[in-house]
């Protein structure tokens, strides 16, 4: 997450899976945060 609005350019490359061209957010990184599971939530695979 970040607290600016991304470059057109920058989220095309999130789009195309080319994440090394991109920076991080400065507010959170979503590859970082660890999920927990808590309460009523039903979990379904990608598949």
């Amino acid at each position: 997450m970040w607290d600016y609005v991304l470059p057109e350019s920058q989220i095309k490359a999130l789009h195309s899976g080319d994440i090394l061209t991109v920076s991080t957010g400065n507010i959170f990184d979503w590859v970082s945060v660890e999920y927990e599971i808590h309460g009523k939530v039903l979990v379904a695979s990608a598949d």
